[in-house]
């Protein structure tokens, strides 16, 4: 499964795209820093305190050991509150056995199976439940696939990813710093496919562009701030001297679907290179479609 296949890619620390947006992950891996102090240690530091409180002190001394214990109880509280996992629904037997038969539809072989379990995810107003289950399948599927070039089952997870944004029931906003990692990643990798003077993998960018254009009109707002925080992204990596070019169309086709005309034109006056690719690309009057 894709799953199991991203948890030995993180074991072996495989690093992709998704740096491009590691400030909307969780906080759970700054919490690594924290190391546990050794009993003895604890015990010395104890005793050292309480020698060293001098007679007529004991009042001051126990004063001040009261408000350290309440502060070490608040940091320990706030420890707490930030380890504390994102809630999952569990899943009776028949919701089981549906996730699993619409997970193995999206990416198997079969075009007419695909077509209904995308519809189903598109509908169907009782997946709320399931949506962790499927947010987690989508990323790991990606982070997975982008390192082994398979082309099919990065548009099969997209379409995913379409679908449940076509849910009016469903509510993403808690998952898209999942979700839009995996749609950048999809824009701008370097390579996407195995053959790639062969395979259409623009059209895998084209799409998963217009899809970050749907995300940042429907999601960005004042206080996520997603539309800018893409603009920047795209446009540092465009203006990258090292960035190759198969990224370099990615951004270009990302801004376009966001409609940043300014940014546009400022990169037609920065690199004469980019600004041929660019006038081509409208030129032609369309983007690929999956």
């Amino acid at each position: 499964m894709l799953l199991q296949k991203g948890q030995v890619l993180n074991r072996k620390n495989i690093e992709t795209l998704w740096s491009f947006f590691s400030e909307m992950l969780t906080v759970n891996d700054r919490l690594n820093g924290f190391e546990n102090v050794p009993k003895e240690q604890q015990k010395t530091d104890s005793t050292e305190s309480l020698k060293a409180v001098k007679p007529g002190q004991e009042e001051e001394g126990s004063i001040q050991a009261k408000g350290q214990s309440a502060s070490s109880a608040e940091v320990k509280g706030k420890e707490k509150m930030r380890m504390k996992p994102r809630s999952t629904h569990e899943l009776s037997v028949e919701q089981q056995l549906y996730y699993k038969e619409i997970t193995e539809a999206c990416v198997g072989s079969c075009e007419a199976k695909r077509a209904e379990a995308l519809q189903s995810i598109a509908t169907d107003p009782g997946l709320y439940q399931m949506l962790p289950r499927f947010n987690t399948f989508i990323s790991e599927g990606v982070r997975v696939n982008v390192v082994q070039n398979n082309l099919a089952l990065l548009i099969y997870l997209m379409r995913m990813v379409k679908a449940l944004m076509d849910n009016p029931t469903l509510y993403l906003e808690k998952y898209l710093h999942e979700l839009i990692p995996a749609v950048v990643t999809c824009i701008v990798s370097k390579q996407l496919c195995l053959r790639p003077d062969v395979d259409n993998h623009w059209a895998l960018r084209d799409f998963a562009a217009r899809l970050m254009a749907q995300s940042c009109k429907t999601f960005s707002m004042t206080t996520n701030n997603i539309q800018s925080r893409i603009t920047k992204t795209f446009t540092k990596a465009l203006l990258d001297d090292k960035t190759q070019w198969t990224t370099r169309y990615g951004c270009i086709a990302g801004l376009a679907e966001l409609g940043h005309d300014v940014s546009l034109l400022h990169l037609l006056s920065t690199n004469s290179a980019i600004k041929f690719m660019l006038v081509t690309m409208i030129s032609s009057g369309h983007f690929y479609s999956v």
